[in-house]
């Protein structure tokens, strides 16, 4: 795994007037609505650094989104909602390269999944999704390989 540091001056205490740019579509009554957020972000990490997610019908888990510049408060909403819905569970973060993995010492909460997608693009995959608990608490998405039996990380739940 990897491992981030982040390092910021003083902390400012949260005011309550800040909470609703992250809940409501327009903003909130604090000093900045959701876009002027963004633009901000966009100006200090760059405009490629700060983007959104759309989702595209595919099974692959690594090519069912993409990359979006235009903020959609309203859909990133309504996906969310999807999710909450008894649907399959799906974490936020996915790896870009699954990494291999020993499933050793892991507790199972939800799995397997099958997946098997892709043979007509020589993409192909075929693999048993598992929603994993570790003795330390993080939750994984993790796959088993079904044709190598290899086991793989392939995301993190927040």
């Amino acid at each position: 795994m990897r491992a981030v540091e982040l390092i910021s001056g003083r902390l400012q205490p949260l005011s309550g007037a800040s909470v609703g740019v992250f809940t409501e579509p327009g903003g909130g009554q604090g000093r900045d609505t959701a876009v002027q957020l963004v633009e901000r972000l966009r100006a200090r990490l760059g405009a490629r650094a700060v983007y959104g997610v759309s989702t595209l019908p595919e099974h692959r888990p690594e090519a069912a989104w993409r990359r979006v510049h235009a903020l959609q408060l309203s859909a990133a909403a309504a996906s969310s909602e999807a999710f909450a819905g008894g649907a399959r569970p799906r974490p936020v973060w996915l790896l870009e390269v699954p990494l291999p993995l020993s499933p050793d010492g892991t507790i199972t909460e939800y799995g397997p999944e099958r997946i098997e997608s892709g043979w007509w693009d020589g993409r192909g995959v075929a693999r048993d999704y598992y929603v994993v608990r570790t003795a330390h608490g993080a939750r994984l998405w993790i796959f088993q390989e079904r044709r190598s039996k290899l086991w793989y990380l392939h995301g993190v739940f927040a």
